[in-house]
């Protein structure tokens, strides 16, 4: 076992929040080369299938290098020996504590009864942190990061952890059910550090949610006399946010650019073997790519890569403005076809959901709904049954995209984006845009559906600046 030395952090201390597929050891290494925070966090990581044949492929979520020092194991599932066993692995990999994840609101992880579920499970719950804490023992620091409720604020949960005796107590201030949709209550935060007072002096509260900047980290932490702050989206407008004196704003669009080339080199060094995918990129884009004349055109350029090298070395695909005429007459010929695939699987998933109006409304529930019109639409309309994969979770955008492919031909069913690169998209490529929220999808079949004409726009302008 490896020594382990007290976890001392400055009061209050900040900490990079955990967002599942964006603060991997990459993200984590450019923003302590940035401005590094006091306490880092992994992604979750399900201890239930590191205790299974599929731990490989999410030892990825778990690795980390001395620049992201100290840092937190963050962990969720559902079995207690599983969590006892993992814990003990934390503290051999040098790991400086675990954090147990019950807070997750996604409906595809709470309706196994996991993370934000177990708020409604405290047989449960105490049972999961009664392993950790045996596998811990009194060095290595256990912590809870939760929510303010489930359906609605529930103090005698937070209560509850009080009495765990935890090392640290993260409260998001929203319940499971607002996921991001109200602003975070940070008056509950500030009831729950009252109650750590006589309920566990020992414990750290920190509070998350809606957090933009250091300067109101550090306010919030004054007026609720919170230990400690946690922040995830304001690193994305501000990679230099945990510094006193960020330098972001005055950064040129070359530092920007180079920044942005940084982190995409050191994705391809650090996951040379395809743990994640080049596309998982994207979601980054606008983190660098802002702010500056041009930015918007060479975000859309970035969109169109497919590898580490195009995007380093700025060897972007044609846009459609620079295509031939000939090959933009010909690309327009897929506009029929992908506003008949979108109208399908819009009917198809609309079909369902009026049909079954509890299902869940993003997320792997939708994807399956979306998998299943894809193949009726295969099957009725006699071509090769596409491969629908790729399903990726963007915790920036709260997005997802799935990506079909339908004999050679590429389709990308995501959020839609906005602007004049968005018909370069259609005539580069069969494109289709469906948002995965089902009840904006009658809008964009609409927006879809003017496609043909825009797409006759485009060409006009084509024929005028090339030709004459």
């Amino acid at each position: 076992m490896k020594n382990q030395k007290k976890l001392e952090l400055p009061r209050p201390f900040l900490v990079l929040a955990p967002m599942d597929d964006v603060t991997d050891t990459v993200f984590r290494q450019i923003v302590g080369d940035c401005a590094p925070p006091d306490l880092f966090i992994t992604e979750f990581v399900n201890v239930d299938g590191l205790q299974s044949p599929g731990r490989p492929r999410l030892l990825k979520k778990l690795q980390f290098t001395p620049k992201e020092k100290p840092i937190i194991g963050q962990i969720w599932g559902l079995k207690p020996e599983n969590f006892y066993k993992t814990t003990k692995e934390l503290i051999e990999m040098g790991f400086d504590g675990v954090d147990v994840n019950m807070g997750c609101p996604v409906k595809t992880v709470i309706k196994n009864g996991a993370c934000a579920g177990l708020i409604k499970n405290r047989e449960l719950a105490g049972e999961i942190l009664e392993a950790t804490r045996q596998a811990a023992g009194e060095q290595f620091p256990v912590s809870v990061k939760t929510r303010s409720g489930f359906n609605e604020a529930d103090l005698s949960w937070l209560e509850f952890l009080l009495t765990k005796k935890l090392n640290m107590l993260s409260i998001h201030g929203r319940t499971a059910k607002e996921l991001s949709n109200t602003p975070a209550d940070w008056d509950l935060i500030g009831q729950v550090r009252q109650m750590r007072d006589s309920l566990s002096p020992a414990t750290s509260i920190v509070g998350n949610g809606d957090v933009l900047s250091r300067g109101q980290a550090l306010k919030l932490a004054k007026k609720y006399q919170l230990d400690g702050v946690m922040i995830g989206r304001g690193v994305f407008q501000d990679p230099f946010l945990f510094s006193p004196e960020s330098p972001w704003a005055k950064w040129s669009k070359q530092q920007k650019i180079d920044l942005f080339r940084k982190h995409i080199e050191l994705f391809a060094k650090t996951w040379q073997n395809g743990e994640y995918k080049f596309e998982s990129l994207r979601k980054f884009c606008k983190v660098y790519i802002n702010g500056f004349d041009g930015a918007s055109e060479l975000r859309a350029k970035f969109m169109q890569t497919s590898n580490a090298e195009q995007a380093i070395t700025g060897d972007y695909p044609m846009t459609a403005s620079r295509l031939p005429l000939w090959r933009i007459i010909q690309r327009m010929r897929h506009i029929r076809q992908m506003y008949k695939f979108v109208k399908f699987v819009d009917n198809e998933v609309r079909t369902n959901e009026s049909a079954n109006p509890d299902i869940a409304r993003t997320g792997d529930q939708v994807y399956i709904l979306i998998q299943a019109a894809v193949e009726k639409y295969a099957e009725e309309n006699n071509v090769p049954l596409p491969d629908v994969r790729d399903v990726a979770a963007s915790s920036v955008t709260n997005s997802y995209l799935h990506r079909t492919v339908i004999d050679r031909k590429q389709w990308f069913i995501v959020d839609p984006g906005k602007g004049r690169h968005f018909l370069d998209k259609i005539l580069f490529m069969p494109v289709g845009f469906i948002n995965t929220e089902l009840d904006q999808y009658s809008s964009l079949v609409k927006f879809t559906t003017g496609g043909a004409f825009v797409g006759l726009l485009v060409l006009l302008w084509h024929i005028i600046s090339t030709y004459l």
